[in-house]
């Protein structure tokens, strides 16, 4: 648990200096939502994991719900054409598709951990449970948040032991019917990846200027709070989906080395917690996770560069924005649970990913 406590304290820390120098003031509401956060983490290490078995539906099933409440008009609140959040008063907004993540790692772990292998039945069970938050939130529309959800799925059936014939057959036709259901200005944005010159004053705009920035920052960078691009608003969303540019701007190659080692490491301490987990949910549990936090970590810094195009993922403990703050918290406490209840010795290694073994006791009959 102390491992991934310090190394997202160590990201968010990173996030707060950026914002402050962003804003020119304490970004307090993240401030709050961090402290939550940092409180629930260890919390959640103390529940046993097993105990999502019994709860992994019910998490579920909230988290569609919140879905379909966003979309009610009065309760859902909407924002530069998206209907994405609901209205929590003077708490501010929350955002479902973020709760959504954590709902779907629960519900597809415990529905996968039953089987050591992944039939053809199983599979659609699977993308059945992955259609519904799946639709609603690319309705709303999100597209980013869609793609997490779908990496998500793709990544733990390819832990649970999926045939890759089937996981690759799932690509291909995502990438068949993507035409058909982006919206103008998503095509755009894809017009803009293949070619950065694309309405240079538009679409292209933001991305012309987060690679500008990034590279104006130098080894060193110009320094917190001097950042001329950072600093008067030319590069857009430089606090949330594009935050990499003002740490590459202010803090140089060096923070952004800094970064990616932070992230590394998270991942190779989820890594870790995966192949050692005594049983397939809580390996499928940690998976999902680790999933979900570095697919969005590889796109939000590769839409920032031009490798991938623009699909609005915030990157995870740094960028501004609580609802995803707060999930990713509990993500990381969840799998901090699974760390501490697996049973220590060498001879608990599981077989390396993804032929899981499947123990015949599940973690909920120890409880």
């Amino acid at each position: 648990m102390r491992p991934l406590l310090a190394v997202s304290l160590a990201l968010l820390s990173l996030g707060l200096l950026t914002l402050h120098s962003l804003l020119g003031a304490p970004a307090w509401r993240q401030m709050v939502y961090g402290g939550l956060g940092l409180g629930l983490l260890p919390g959640l290490a103390y529940v046993h994991y097993g105990r999502w078995m019994k709860w992994a539906a019910w998490a579920y099933a909230f988290a569609v719900a919140s879905l379909l409440l966003a979309m009610i008009p009065g309760v859902g609140h909407a924002a530069n054409g998206a209907q994405r959040w609901v209205s929590l008063g003077p708490l501010g907004t929350f955002q479902p598709s973020e709760l959504a993540k954590l709902g779907l790692i629960l519900v597809l772990a415990r529905f996968l951990a039953d089987t050591p292998r992944v039939s053809v039945s199983r599979l659609a069970g699977a993308l059945g449970l992955l259609s519904a938050p799946f639709l609603l939130t690319l309705i709303q529309p999100d597209l980013g948040t869609a793609c997490v959800l779908l990496a998500i799925a793709l990544g733990m059936l390819f832990v649970a032991g999926a045939p890759w014939i089937f996981l690759t057959g799932l690509v291909a036709s995502g990438l068949a019917v993507l035409p058909l259901i982006l919206k103008p200005y998503q095509r755009d944005r894809l017009l803009v990846f293949m070619d950065p010159g694309h309405d240079a004053q538009g679409v292209g705009y933001n991305l012309i200027q987060a690679k500008t920035a990034i590279g104006s920052g130098g080894f060193w960078g110009s320094g917190l709070t001097r950042g001329m691009l950072s600093q008067h608003g030319f590069v857009p969303e430089n606090h949330t989906d594009f935050i990499i540019t003002a740490i590459g701007e202010e803090l140089g190659l060096l923070g952004c080395l800094g970064i990616l080692l932070l992230f590394a490491l998270l991942l190779v301490l989820l890594w870790h917690i995966t192949a050692r987990a005594d049983n397939r949910f809580g390996a499928l549990l940690v998976a999902g996770t680790m999933t979900m936090l570095g697919f969005q970590v590889i796109i939000n810094l590769g839409m920032a560069t031009g490798l991938v195009p623009a699909v609005g993922i915030p990157l995870p403990f740094v960028s501004h924005g609580g609802s995803s703050l707060l999930m990713n918290f509990c993500a990381l406490g969840i799998a901090a649970s699974v760390g501490r209840q697996t049973r220590a010795g060498p001879d608990r290694n599981l077989a390396p990913i993804p032929w899981l073994p499947s123990p015949p006791e599940c973690a909920a009959n120890r409880i």
